[in-house]
């Protein structure tokens, strides 16, 4: 029925939780290369973390075969809605193993992401610490 109406309507963006993209991508109607999805462009998941096996599957199913790209987006409750991005159609290769976690990625506009030490210092790259928010995106009341 979503193929369907995909075609139909000829829908170029979705966005979907990832637990529904796993049922999505899982769903026996969709083989590679079903041209019910020729008009797809942009899929965009958030609200929970994205595996690397719904990745690798996206771009089996739908990525390669029409182009389609697969965005991550992050965002915690202290922010209006996503503060970064990553494209999971740029070619990583890391991402293939199913143990790898799938990047948050980059600051979206207007926001800047740290990762500060406990007593609030900035951590070198490839250092873990906490993820520190700050834009115009941030809830009142939230440093």
């Amino acid at each position: 029925l979503m193929m369907d109406t995909i075609a139909r309507h000829g829908v170029t963006t979705m966005h979907f939780v990832p637990s529904m993209l796993h049922l999505f991508l899982e769903d026996p109607g969709l083989l590679r290369g079903d041209a019910r999805l020729e008009s797809l462009r942009h899929v965009f998941a958030s609200g929970e973390a994205l595996t690397a096996d719904q990745v690798r599957r996206f771009r089996e199913r739908i990525g390669v075969p029409f182009n389609a790209r697969l965005v991550n987006l992050y965002g915690p409750t202290e922010a209006t809605v996503d503060v970064s991005y990553y494209d999971c159609s740029d070619g990583d290769n890391s991402i293939n193993d199913i143990s790898i976690n799938v990047p948050i990625g980059k600051p979206i506009d207007n926001i800047s992401l740290y990762i500060g030490s406990e007593s609030m210092k900035l951590q070198p790259v490839g250092i873990a610490g906490e993820l520190c928010i700050s834009g115009a995106g941030l809830a009142r009341g939230y440093i």
